[in-house]
Parts: structure tokens; sequence; C-alpha cells
């Protein structure tokens, strides 16, 4: 076989959807903090917001995203699909989207004037807490606080 020919690691772009819950109180007046909570490894959106719920104040705006990649998960009566937010093969991408995700998702919020950009937290559970450190470190104007349980930094940073 004749490798001179080979032309390696090619690729398109393809349009993908991103997925959110919104939770918008009562008393929302335009100018709302924004909790955005982001779920760990094999959860998924319903799980994060549910959690979100719990420990916001009241007055806050919850976004919950959901992870790009599904797998299934074995249970004990089955299987359920859980979601991930990276993969090992070009995980910069992956830190990327996320990236992408939630600066679209506070630029959408703010237009539809549900929120102030100037109270923006994020909320991670496991695997999303290295990508919500890598957010705030990349992106230092933007979130007020971040809100990591059982997870990290990330050791490069």
């Amino acid at each position: 076989m004749n490798e001179e020919n080979l032309q390696a690691d090619l690729n398109l772009s393809a349009e993908i959807k991103l997925y959110y819950d919104l939770f918008v109180p009562e008393s929302a007046a335009g100018n709302s903090p924004l909790l955005i909570a982001v779920h760990g490894y094999g959860a998924h959106k319903r799980y994060m917001m549910r959690e979100a719920r719990l420990v916001a104040p009241k007055n806050f705006v919850i976004a919950s995203v959901q992870g790009p990649h599904q797998h299934f998960r074995q249970t004990d009566d089955g299987y359920r699909i859980g979601f991930g937010w990276l993969t090992d093969h070009k995980a910069e991408e992956s830190v990327a989207l996320h990236h992408k995700f939630l600066l679209d998702l506070i630029d959408k919020l703010a237009l539809e004037n549900l929120i102030d950009r100037q109270r923006i937290f994020l909320y991670g559970f496991s695997q999303s807490c290295a990508l919500n450190f890598r957010f705030a470190f990349t992106h230092p104007q933007i979130p007020k606080a971040v809100i990591g349980v059982s997870g990290g930094i990330p050791g490069d940073l």
C-alpha cells in the first residue's frame, strides 16, 4: 500500500444542537443573576436542574446545560442514556464547544432581557468542574463565581 497519497485527519464542520433547560422565577425582572448548571459524566440536564434549584437563591434564573456526547449506561433494570462533555480524541475541541455553548447561552439570555451579565455563576459537578474552571480562566471577566462539587482544577492550569 502506498502511504504517500494518504491524507489523514481531514475534517468537515457540522452543526449540532445543544440542549438546555431553563428555569425563570416569577420574580425575574430582566436583571436576574444566572446560575449555569453543568452536569457530570453520565448524567443529564434534568438531574443538574434539580440540584441547582436546591442550592440557588430564589431570584436566580437557572440554565441547566447538557453535554453533547451521549452514551448508554447500564442500570439495574436495563440501560439509560447518559451524557458527557469530553472525548479523549481531540479533547480541546470538546473544551471549545463547552465554552461556545456557555457564551452563546449567556448572549441569548441577555438579549432576551432575562439576566444581568455582571452576575453569572457556574455550578459544576465532577467532570464539568474542570470545564467550568477552564472557562473561568479563559474568560475571567464573565463568571462572578465558580462552584465545583466533587471535581477539581485541571492539572495543566
